[in-house]
């Protein structure tokens, strides 16, 4: 195979590709062998059929094309690497020239990382944040772990937030009850939101046999678009009573003895919280201000791409603002072009111990099986997505082991060491996909 690469900007170059027929023998044989399982012929078993008998069948151009489109995309990204480019986005192909048993002739237009030399990172200077613990969060969790012990104690005055009502609820269509709208002696926190739109407003401040309604057109379901009336019945109001934050109730709640050990505990709790936090904003801190120092031009197809992606997937809520959207994104692709010139230069690698631990650890987040979500990414093809992310993980880590961390008074910050598979990201992202390739 030859290959020429003409830069048609920065961040965008031109590919051409000679191929012989001997470079594309394999994808030929692939080919026929493909084509030869989804034809029937008396005599021959299903992927048996000799190629000749094809060629008579279908055609030697099916075969072709087939080849073909099995050949370009690995031969396109080999040439450009082969000129020291690495592609993202979607490519443009045309085919120039296909002679048979002679050359294939290509060329692809396509985004490219930018070229770019790394910063000295010692030089880098990074403001960390100090470890603060607010007593208000403190006392913030030892109310959450007493509401796990809450008694309900029934109450003669108008349902607030936070209280729990026993409602008897009935939806009527033209008459006719709803069956999924309604449900007797519901047992319901005012104000948690979780009925209907608008149903917490109305059920405020009822009491004791008090029946309210709502009229609610729903959105989805058997019954969108159609207005149903909710009649609301309280039938008791009941108040969360904490028990008393004493002696009796660590003992109860932990392994402590004592209020003042358990408050000592969500404290120690709480600051190592706020020491993963401080981390976390180290990493994204080093890694931005890296950003900023390089200024990158990058890919717009790329970034238009992705942005016209996440507007359409809702991203940042109902109505995303493709401006913001749009510097997320830029500053994210400039970040992983970083990343991954630190990874080549360090000569990253991810090894298959990184990969079961990915695994293993988002199977439980995910609540999925390892072997299921396993067999999930390596059908999808996103494994290789999750080794991208990995690798950037672990070119972060580098890249905040050599900037200078400083603290709120200027004095030098050592963060502790994350694992090697560590990473920002739950999952693969979109431009992570756009320049794994």
């Amino acid at each position: 195979m030859e290959s020429s690469c003409e830069p048609l900007s920065p961040t965008r170059v031109r590919v051409s590709v000679t191929a012989t027929f001997e470079d594309l023998a394999a994808d030929l044989d692939k080919a026929y062998r493909t084509v030869g399982e989804r034809l029937a012929v008396p005599g021959f078993r299903r992927g048996k059929v000799p190629q000749r008998i094809i060629d008579q069948r279908i055609g030697r151009g099916a075969v072709l094309q087939e080849a073909v489109s099995s050949y370009i995309p690995g031969a396109y990204v080999a040439a450009i690497r082969t000129h020291g480019r690495r592609a993202v986005g979607a490519p443009e192909v045309d085919i120039t020239e296909l002679v048979d048993g002679e050359r294939l002739v290509f060329t692809v237009a396509v985004d490219v990382r930018p070229l770019f030399d790394l910063p000295d990172l010692d030089t880098v200077t990074v403001d960390v944040p100090a470890i603060e613990v607010d007593p208000a969060e403190v006392t913030d969790h030892l109310d959450a772990l007493r509401s796990r012990f809450a008694t309900l104690t029934p109450v003669d005055r108008p349902a607030a937030a936070g209280d729990v009502l026993i409602l008897d609820i009935v939806g009527d269509l033209d008459g006719e009850q709803v069956p999924e709208y309604s449900a007797p002696e519901w047992s319901y926190e005012v104000g948690s939101g979780g009925l209907v739109p608008g149903a917490d407003e109305v059920i405020t401040g009822m009491t004791d046999g008090e029946v309210r309604t709502l009229v609610f057109t729903p959105e989805q379901g058997a019954h969108v678009g159609t207005p149903i009336t909710l009649t609301f019945t309280a039938r008791s109001v009941r108040e969360r009573v904490l028990p008393a934050a004493d002696d009796d109730f660590a003992a109860l709640a932990s392994e402590f003895d004592t209020i003042a050990e358990l408050r000592a505990d969500l404290a120690r709790r709480a600051e190592s919280i706020a020491a993963i936090q401080r981390m976390v904003t180290a990493r994204r801190s080093a890694l931005a201000a890296v950003v900023a120092l390089l200024d990158l031009p990058l890919p717009e197809g790329t970034v238009a791409a992705e942005v016209e992606r996440l507007v359409a997937a809702g991203a940042d809520g109902e109505a995303p603002d493709p401006a913001v959207l749009r510097d997320r994104v830029r500053e994210e692709l400039a970040g992983e072009f970083i990343l991954d010139s630190i990874a080549e230069d360090a000569a990253i690698e991810v090894t298959p111990a990184d990969l079961t631990d990915w695994v293993l650890t988002n199977s439980a987040r995910y609540r999925i099986p390892p072997e299921q979500l396993a067999d999930r990414l390596a059908a999808s093809g996103e494994m290789a997505l999750v080794a991208t992310d990995i690798r950037r993980g672990k070119a972060l880590g580098a890249l905040v082991a050599q900037v200078r961390l400083r603290g709120p008074d200027g004095e030098p910050v050592e963060l502790p060491t994350l694992p090697d598979a560590a990473s920002e990201h739950e999952a693969p992202t979109a431009a992570a996909a756009a320049s794994a390739r």
